[in-house]
C-alpha cells in the first residue's frame, strides 16, 4: 500500500536539500545517435537521468512492438523508439533487442532489468526518465498551453497551494500552476497511479509554499522532485524515489538478455 501521497511533507532544512546529482539536469538528445554520453554519466554517477528529444529527429519506424493504446505515452511509437535507444545506450545493447512491457495503468517497464523508466510526450517533444534505484516518473507540458487557471487549480491544488498561487501575478501564477501540475503527475506516474490520484489531497513543500522555481529540486518524504524548463517553452518535471542505486549497469545488461522468458515471469509475478 502506498501512503506517500497522503503524508504531509515535513519542514525542509539544509540537511534535506538534495545532493547535486540527486536531480540531474535534462539531457538533450538529437536522435538515435544521441549524444548518449550525458545520459550514461548521469545514470552511472547518481542512478538517475532524464532526457528530452523531438519526435521529428527520429526516423519513422515500423509498427510498435506490443499493443498500442491511445493516451499512454508508453504506447506512442516514437516514444517507444526513444526509450529503447536510451535503454540500449546505458545497458550496452542493440535497441532492437530491448523488450518493452506495460503494467496495468500503462506504466512502461523493461522486463528482466532493474532499470526503472518513465515516458511523457506532448506535441513533438518526448521525455524519458531512467533510474537504477527506485521508481521514476516524468511529465511535460508546454508553458503556452491554453489553460483555465481556476479550473486546473481546483483540480490540482491543496488549500495551501491555492493560497500561495493566489499571491502571484497572472502569468507567474499560470507558470507555477503548470509546474505544480506536472510535478504531481510525475509523482503519480512513478507510483503507477496516473490521474487516478486526487491531486487536491496531497501537497509538496512547506505549508503554503508553491512549487519550486525553474531548476529547483526538493525532497518530499522519500522522494526527490525537480522541475526544469526545456526547449525554451516546456516545463519538464521529474519524481525520483530516493533509494540507493547499484553502481554500474553490467548486471542489468546481462539480465536484459532474458527477453521473453523474463517478460512472462514478470507477468506471473503481478
Amino acid at each position: 500500500m502506498v501512503s506517500g501521497p497522503h503524508t504531509a511533507a515535513r519542514p525542509r532544512t539544509a540537511a534535506d536539500a538534495p545532493a547535486p546529482d540527486a536531480a540531474p539536469r535534462p539531457v538533450r538528445v538529437h536522435g538515435p545517435a544521441g549524444p548518449w554520453a550525458g545520459v550514461r554519466a548521469a545514470l552511472e554517477t547518481g542512478g538517475r537521468a532524464v532526457l528530452h528529444t523531438l519526435g521529428a529527429d527520429w526516423p519513422a519506424g515500423g509498427p510498435p512492438r506490443g499493443p498500442r493504446h491511445a493516451g499512454h505515452a508508453g504506447h506512442h511509437p516514437t516514444a517507444q523508439q526513444v526509450l529503447r535507444h536510451a535503454a540500449a545506450a546505458v545497458l550496452g545493447l542493440d535497441p532492437r533487442g530491448v523488450e518493452l512491457g506495460h503494467r496495468i495503468g500503462g506504466r512502461p517497464f523493461l522486463p528482466g532489468t532493474d532499470l526503472e523508466v518513465s515516458l511523457s510526450h506532448t506535441a513533438d517533444v518526448i521525455v524519458v526518465g531512467l533510474s537504477t534505484g527506485g521508481r521514476v516518473g516524468v511529465d511535460l507540458e508546454p508553458l503556452d498551453r491554453r489553460t483555465d487557471v481556476g479550473l486546473l487549480s481546483a483540480q490540482a491544488c491543496t488549500p495551501g497551494e491555492l493560497r500561495a498561487l493566489a499571491q502571484l501575478p497572472p502569468r507567474p501564477r499560470k507558470d507555477a500552476l503548470l509546474r505544480l501540475w506536472t510535478l504531481k503527475e510525475a509523482y503519480s506516474k512513478a507510483l503507477g497511479q496516473g490521474l487516478r490520484l486526487d491531486f487536491t489531497t496531497f501537497g509538496f513543500g512547506d505549508p503554503g509554499v508553491g512549487p519550486p522555481a525553474d531548476g529547483g529540486a526538493f525532497r518530499h518524504g522519500d522522494w526527490v522532485l525537480a522541475t526544469h524548463t526545456v526547449l525554451d517553452g516546456y516545463v519538464l518535471s521529474a519524481a525520483y524515489q530516493d533509494a540507493p542505486h547499484a553502481p554500474g549497469l553490467r548486471g542489468a545488461a546481462r539480465a536484459a538478455g532474458r527477453g521473453l522468458t523474463a517478460a512472462m515471469e514478470e507477468l506471473l509475478r503481478r
